[in-house]
């Protein structure tokens, strides 16, 4: 998996359990 995929895969979960939204932080990640 690329890291992209893992960084959605750790959000995805993160959200499930604390009900939590980080997409901004996850399209700043992605820029790098």
């Amino acid at each position: 998996k690329d890291f992209a995929t893992l960084i959605h895969e750790v959000v995805r979960i993160v959200n499930e359990k604390f009900g939590v939204t980080l997409e901004p932080e996850v399209r700043f990640l992605g820029d790098f």
